[in-house]
């Protein structure tokens, strides 16, 4: 390789500057290129090719200029001076990061570096004018003060100063100048610099007439996949390189990465490989990568390159979340730069619509995880952003839906929070902003759901309808803001047809366990409607009636299967909300809807299913654990128990005249035919417990019970057999006495001591 100067400018300090590198240190091992991959390169550039020394020379300018960021100085008065009064002063700086750790030190005349000051002041450009006003002030302080104090400001300044205009230094001749005057007392030698000067030897030049050109679209300018600026928003072209690995990027981006990497900074299909040491390697490079100022930009980048595979994106898409997740906190110890969070924080909401559902989920978590911190305060573009997405006509359903669940997202944190001052004006932002578009979103796709056409994506409205019933939840748990009050009526006629629409196309009969699209849709509209009953009962009074009737029917229309368990358990919450209201007696006094109520509704959600069955056979300590904690969840058997204490509070004489009845019956039934009717017994055993408790506690059982059942009697006709009968071990023989063995624990404190005693040796 041809010999070539490291700079072109021969400016220099004074010459009674006097420099001496104190050590120079070899690259430190948390440099990854000591655990540099097996990387297939292209051919070199052939030793004919020309390389342009000014090419060079900018270049290595640019990395030169970057690395005196990490540049610390420090300067002492020396003991020798000049005719009695100027003294000789020693500036030592040093540059320790986790790259290099390179000491230098230089002694300069006070007079001598004044010098030095005036030819920085000549350099005259715009970039540079905040500079040169701070510069003098430092030097104006400087005459009549600490002069030792002053070099090191100076210093300082001058160093930091060019750190931050290094990524012009492409463009910028009067920085260039700037840089060369330093030449005397920082040139930087790097380790292993003759790595950095082949590498930046074998860049090839982009021609700015194809410069970030796409071949499908002469129209688009692909950005840096470093600093994700497109060159159509400058008003300077910036030079593009070319790396060997065929990777394109800015110049000065480039060349500010080789400061610390001597490697391209696509490496993440090398975090997928099968084996260990490039894999470990690449990790480990990656977590070195991320902590520079830029790392979360990369990530993002390689995000936006189609070309790129699926999996590799994948992995840039969590290691980006990660990041976001433990650096994003101001207070935490790596925190990301604050030019970094305004770039992420401009690109991420239209990088998520171009993502595929798999990636847009990782970002919509980072998403979520910046809005904890700086939503709305210091993101006040964000819910804008969201809202002109989904606004946007272009944007197709995958779009909308990924938009809205960010915003669920965002908006969860109104649920179930204290009420503050600071709360409400935060909830008041998000209204303002989101409430009118949610409503109008929400009517035209019921629309779309009300005519489908055979294109319509039935799927995808269900999903975005779904997500904004939950947003919907999260901005009405607090109060009931005026907007959604005066437009009552279209959300709750949008709400109606929703519960009362059953499309075949969105049921999955093959699962019985997981919610199919509908079932979620169902149990969200539910969530509403039940908040709107239980706290904001006068504007809700109108659509009591009707919502009444369909959530009546559906509830006895439902199927047994798991899936549907949590729509069964919100229908009979709102029952049981509305029947405990004062005004609506109309509806529930009647004798025969309260024996609906009981036998249809209650009776039907307090027996055993073949999942249960199944359960109990297969683990019978989750099965317990379940029956337990259900009473306190959102279980069929909780909601239908609390649904009957609630009847039995505002109705008792009718209610426990049906229950008692239906007690009866079913007890009959099983004394008929034990063996196939022994499902009854269960239900009977929890419709006496449902019924007989009316004050309990988990901790110390029943304290008070209803005086119209006779508990013992049960007890001793039906609990106490079943718990000493020992021929049976068949599983639903168990089943049984698992219940009567809570039925014990639950009314031990009405059950006679004696009798108490007598039940130990049958444990």
């Amino acid at each position: 390789m041809p010999q070539t100067p490291a700079f072109v400018d021969s400016t220099h300090l004074a010459s009674s500057m006097q420099w001496h590198p104190q050590h120079h240190h070899s690259q430190s091992s948390s440099d990854p290129s000591c655990c540099k991959l097996p990387v297939h390169h292209p051919p070199a550039r052939a030793a004919d090719d020309a390389v342009d020394l000014e090419d060079m020379a900018r270049r290595i300018d640019i990395r030169r200029a970057t690395s005196m960021r990490d540049l610390r100085v420090r300067t002492f008065a020396t003991e020798r001076s000049a005719f009695g009064f100027a003294k000789l002063y020693e500036v030592e700086i040093e540059n320790a990061c986790n790259y290099n750790t390179l000491h230098w030190k230089l002694c300069v005349w006070f007079g001598d570096f004044r010098a030095f000051y005036s030819r920085v002041k000549r350099i005259k450009a715009p970039s540079l004018k905040a500079f040169r006003k701070q510069a003098s002030g430092i030097m104006l302080r400087g005459l009549f003060g600490d002069k030792a104090l002053c070099i090191t400001r100076f210093l300082r300044l001058l160093f930091l100063t060019l750190g931050d205009v290094a990524p012009t230094l492409s463009v910028s001749e009067a920085a260039r100048t700037l840089l060369h005057l330093t030449d005397d007392f920082c040139q930087m030698e790097y380790p292993h610099d003759h790595r950095a000067l082949l590498t930046i030897r074998q860049m090839k030049s982009v021609d700015f007439a194809s410069c970030g050109k796409d071949a499908s679209d002469d129209d688009v300018v692909a950005a840096c996949c470093i600093c994700l600026v497109d060159d159509d928003s400058r008003d300077v072209v910036i030079p593009r390189v070319i790396l060997r690995c065929g990777h394109e990027f800015h110049e000065s981006c480039i060349c500010m990465w080789y400061y610390s990497r001597l490697n391209c900074p696509v490496l993440l299909q090398h975090t997928l490989s099968p084996h260990a040491a490039p894999r470990r390697a690449a990790e480990l490079q990656l977590k070195e990568i991320t902590k520079q100022p830029n790392g979360p930009l990369l990530l993002l980048n390689v995000l936006r390159t189609p070309d790129v595979e699926l999996g590799v994106r994948l992995a840039a898409s969590i290691a980006f979340k990660n990041l976001v997740k433990k650096e994003w906190d101001p207070e935490s110890e790596g925190c990301i730069v604050p030019e970094c969070k305004a770039l992420v924080k401009t690109h991420i909401v239209s990088l998520m619509c171009d993502m595929p559902d798999t990636l847009m989920k990782q970002l919509s978590a980072a998403l979520f995880t910046i809005g904890e911190y700086d939503f709305p305060d210091q993101w006040p573009e964000l819910l804008p952003q969201i809202v002109e997405k989904l606004g946007d006509p272009t944007s197709d359903l995958r779009t909308v839906n990924g938009m809205l669940e960010t915003s669920n997202a965002i908006f969860k944190r109104f649920r179930h929070a204290f009420k503050s001052d600071a709360l409400y004006k935060e909830l008041l932002y998000c209204l303002m902003q989101f409430q009118a578009p949610l409503l109008h979103l929400f009517t035209a796709m019921t629309h779309q759901l009300q005519h489908p056409t055979p294109s319509t994506d039935l799927r995808g409205l269900a999903t975005a309808l779904r997500t904004m019933c939950r947003i919907f939840f999260s901005l009405n748990w607090q109060d009931l803001p005026e907007f959604f009050e005066d437009h009552i009526a279209a959300w709750m006629q949008a709400f109606e047809f929703l519960l009362r629409l059953d499309l075949a196309q969105l049921v999955d009969a093959d699962n019985d366990d997981e919610a199919d699209v509908m079932t979620l849709l169902h149990s969200a509209v539910l969530e509403n409607v039940l908040i709107y009953a239980e706290k904001y009962e006068e504007e809700f009074a109108p659509f009591v009636s009707g919502f009444t009737h369909v959530i009546w029917q559906k509830v006895t229309t439902l199927s047994q299967m798991p899936k549907h368990d949590h729509v069964a358990a919100k229908s009979m919450k709102f029952l049981r909300s509305i029947a405990m209201q004062q005004g609506t007696t109309a509806l529930f006094h009647q004798n025969d809807v309260l024996s609906e109520l009981c036998n249809n509704i209650v009776v039907r959600n307090l027996q055993l299913r073949e999942s249960d069955v199944e359960l109990f056979e297969d683990n019978p300590l989750e099965y317990i654990r379940r029956d337990i904690e259900g009473n306190d969840g959102d279980s069929r058997r909780s909601a239908a128990i609390e649904l009957l204490r609630g009847l039995r509070q505002k109705y008792d004489d009718a209610v426990s005249r049906i229950c008692l009845s239906t007690i009866t019956s079913l007890l009959q039934e099983y004394s008929a035919s034990p063996q196939t009717k022994w499902m009854q017994k269960d239900v009977a055993i929890n419709l006496v417990t449902a019924l007989a408790a009316v004050k309990q506690t988990r901790a110390r059982g029943v304290s008070e019970v209803h005086p119209k059942v006779p508990l013992l009697d049960i007890f001793n006709s039906h609990i106490l057999p079943q718990l000493q009968q020992r021929q049976d071990t068949s599983p639903t023989a168990h089943l049984l006495t698992a219940g009567a063995l809570k039925f014990v624990a639950t009314f031990r404190n009405q059950l006679p001591v004696a009798v108490l005693s007598t039940l130990f040796p049958l444990l």
